[in-house]
């Protein structure tokens, strides 16, 4: 047999090194990685390794085993995965652990701050005056359009004077007749005080409508024609040339654009904190670089279910007729509120969901707060904290909940 075949289980080392090898082996088990391979390494095949002897011929050769099993190798890999992922748990547990050294801010007492209550709005003009006519009557001419201005005590409709005139002598007679009415009966016998009674009732009802005739045609209508009660501008007519109409029919309707009223949407959380006579800051969507000052006029104790707002009334001067009837706007209310004042570096979440860390027992635990207002870089609070409070001003971005921390500078508010 040619020197050069060799048996599959010898290793190509030589004799002595394969006997160090051995001997390390079944040294003592020490530090590093001996503890996990040591069950493996007892069972290596090293243990049985042994040199075989073939005679061919006078000469002799010595076969060693060839290299680590591939068993071996397996479980050497296997343990050495185990050992990492052992590692990396440790390196998480001691993570956890581990101190969070923060700046901490102990929250003082509540503080009046200011308050600024927003809502959206549309501008309304703060008088709409209908123009009607107390009698039935007749259309002979629309005098004006839709948008003119007027003066007080212009021309805007001319009325069939004969109807109106009729209309006042009838009037005249239904007085007259209800007069002798009443006389009759009052001085009849027996006498009847419910027959009386009614008849003083009829009497009231004839005097109020010559009444309203009469004065509305000495005040509204002058030679036939119908007059504007005030100043304002023409919004809308509602009647023709031509056109007969009913008594107290609204031919006509003026605006004031001297003021104007902003109807707007305050959320209801607000309610409580708005009065009337309060300061107002209003903004046109239109006109985006106004600002105009306005007063709360009227406050309408009802919510908008669908929006969970109430309605308060703004009115503006509105000198310039910068403001248009149906224009949206959006307004801040000036108000003041008792509230904790806190950096707003240690507010989560300032505007929407806000929370903070809250320290107990040098542990931070995070906390829902309520946001009512803010300035630059402050947040006002007025639900989630109390009077001494420690939070974590600095690092919140290391911060979570339960996370153990280390006080190595405390501010104050």
């Amino acid at each position: 047999m040619s020197d050069t075949t060799r048996s599959p289980f010898i290793d190509e080392h030589p004799t002595a090194k394969l006997s160090d090898l051995v001997k390390k082996e079944r040294a003592p088990v020490g530090k590093g990685l001996a503890p996990f391979l040591a069950p493996f390494l007892s069972r290596s095949p090293f243990r049985k390794t042994h040199f075989r002897t073939k005679h061919i011929g006078e000469g002799q050769y010595r076969e060693k085993g060839r290299g680590l099993a591939p068993s071996l190798r397996l479980r050497i890999g296997v343990s050495l995965a185990i050992l990492i992922v052992l590692s990396l748990v440790g390196m998480a547990i001691r993570t956890s652990l581990a101190f969070q050294d923060v700046t901490a801010l102990q929250v003082g007492a509540r503080k009046m701050v200011p308050l600024y209550i927003g809502g959206g709005g549309i501008i309304y003009p703060r008088q709409q005056i209908p123009v009607s006519y107390a009698a039935a009557g007749h259309i002979t001419t629309v005098i004006v359009k839709v948008g003119d201005q007027v003066k007080a005590g212009q021309p805007l409709i001319t009325l069939d004077q004969s109807q109106g005139n009729a209309q006042i002598s009838l009037a005249a007679n239904d007085v007259a007749a209800a007069q002798a009415y009443l006389n009759s009966v009052s001085n009849a016998i027996p006498y009847n005080p419910v027959t009386v009674a009614n008849a003083q009732q009829r009497l009231q009802m004839a005097q109020n409508r010559y009444n309203a005739l009469t004065s509305q045609s000495s005040n509204t209508l002058q030679d036939g024609n119908l007059v504007a009660p005030a100043a304002g501008i023409v919004s809308a007519i509602n009647v023709t040339p031509g056109q007969n109409f009913a008594a107290q029919t609204v031919l006509l309707t003026l605006i004031d654009p001297s003021t104007v009223t902003v109807h707007t949407q305050i959320p209801l959380e607000n309610f409580t904190q708005v009065r009337n006579g309060m300061s107002a800051t209003v903004n046109p969507s239109a006109l985006p670089d106004k600002s105009l000052t306005g007063t709360v006029t009227s406050i309408l104790p009802q919510a908008n279910p669908q929006t969970d707002t109430f309605e308060a009334y703004i009115e503006i001067a509105n000198a310039q007729q910068e403001l248009l009837p149906g224009m949206s706007a959006f307004v801040r209310i000036q108000s003041q509120t008792n509230a904790f004042v806190v950096p707003r570096l240690s507010v989560l979440n300032p505007d929407r969901e806000s929370a903070i860390f809250k320290i107990r027992n040098n542990h931070a635990y995070i906390t829902q707060v309520h946001v009512i207002g803010r300035s630059d870089n402050t947040i006002y609070i007025d639900q989630g904290l109390s009077p001494n409070d420690l939070i974590v001003l600095l690092p919140l971005n290391r911060m979570r909940e339960g996370q153990h921390v280390n006080i190595i500078h405390q501010e104050h508010t």
